[in-house]
């Protein structure tokens, strides 16, 4: 099982940004992804003048919609209950803080957390539409970010994006905001 989970982990990084968009109605959303792409020159070492031009593009998107994942245990009700905030009951790594759902800019690392969570329990990976003005720093990905790498930042959403791709969301997710992806427990992949 894990051989598959991993294949298909590559295949969620290889579906285009559209794909995902496609799972609603109004498929208007910007790829955050992209903006690393043709922007940032060394993802791993970006430049100052890159991180402020990154900021001025997320304030002057902020209300625009982008799209983020979220992986979880599979015997979650996410299509029923929607997404919630986590909380003191469904908080699984000891440094999560409470009042937030984590997301990632990959399908593929959302995947890899929500194995994490799940003790080796099938895991669902969900994708997100949200505004930008949302989206929060993570700051438990800078910290493991600064261990590793045994440098400082500054806990901003900028950092967060750039250095961990990952973010937090201070809210809970309707269903309307949530499309599920993919289920380890099935082969098949939901971007259609």
């Amino acid at each position: 099982m894990k051989n598959q989970s991993t294949d298909l982990s590559l295949n969620l990084n290889n579906i285009k940004f559209s794909e995902f968009q496609k799972h609603w109605f109004n498929t208007d959303a910007i790829d955050l992804r992209e903006y690393f792409t043709k922007n940032i020159s060394d993802i791993n070492n970006p430049t100052k003048q890159e991180l402020k031009a990154f900021n001025l593009f997320l304030d002057a998107n902020k209300d625009k919609n982008t799209i983020v994942f979220h992986g979880t245990n599979a015997k979650h009700d996410i299509l029923t209950e929607g997404l919630k905030k986590t909380n003191n009951k469904n908080k699984s790594f000891m440094k999560s803080q409470v009042g937030y759902v984590y997301t990632t800019l990959y399908p593929s690392t959302a995947q890899m957390f929500g194995e994490f969570a799940s003790n080796g329990e099938n895991v669902s990976v969900y994708a997100i539409k949200i505004p930008i003005k949302h989206l929060k720093s993570d700051s438990n990905q800078l910290e493991s970010y600064m261990n590793l790498t045994n440098t400082k930042v500054t806990n901003t959403l900028v950092n967060s994006l750039v250095l961990t791709h990952c973010a937090r969301i201070k809210k809970d997710l309707e269903l309307c905001d949530v499309r599920k992806v993919w289920t380890s427990c099935n082969e098949e992949l939901n971007v259609a």
